[in-house]
């Protein structure tokens, strides 16, 4: 049977670049790809000269099995919108409270908290942050061992 690997793919609108270097630094891992459009064939037919420095492929592994990945959109193409989005990243950490703690508040910088990094009813230590790309991420560490 294959194992199932779900990852996240995040659209930008010219700073995928930028995002990604922050997002490097979060998470203490080396950028694995990098591909702008103009180094794709036939990039001619998928965008103008003046917009194939962006990005169409960017790559950042996260964990064992868990990859971050991301574009620019072109400007022909629809605005990606965050503001008011239905999504979340969940970080979920196993009784390395001081390590999510680190990720909660390094995601924070520049961004927005959205609720505290506390403990909870469920026995986590749990909080919500939108980053300063407007990606929204939720952090939840176990705290307690179930037998």
């Amino acid at each position: 049977m294959s194992q199932l690997m779900l990852n996240i793919y995040l659209n930008f609108n010219g700073n995928c670049q930028e995002a990604f270097d922050f997002y490097s630094t979060v998470f203490e891992s080396p950028l694995t790809h990098r591909q702008t459009y103009e180094q794709i064939p036939g990039a001619s037919m998928v965008v103008p000269k003046s917009e194939r420095h962006k990005l169409i492929h960017i790559r950042l592994k996260v964990g064992e099995y868990t990859s971050l990945m991301g574009n620019d959109r072109p400007d022909s193409w629809p605005p990606v919108i965050f503001e008011n989005s239905a999504y979340y990243i969940s970080i979920n950490l196993d009784y390395d409270v001081d390590l999510a703690l680190k990720y909660f508040d390094r995601l924070a910088e520049g961004g927005k908290v959205i609720l505290p990094f506390v403990d909870t009813f469920w026995g986590s230590r749990y909080g919500q942050v939108t980053d300063k790309f407007g990606v929204q991420w939720m952090i939840n560490c176990n705290t307690i061992k179930n037998n």
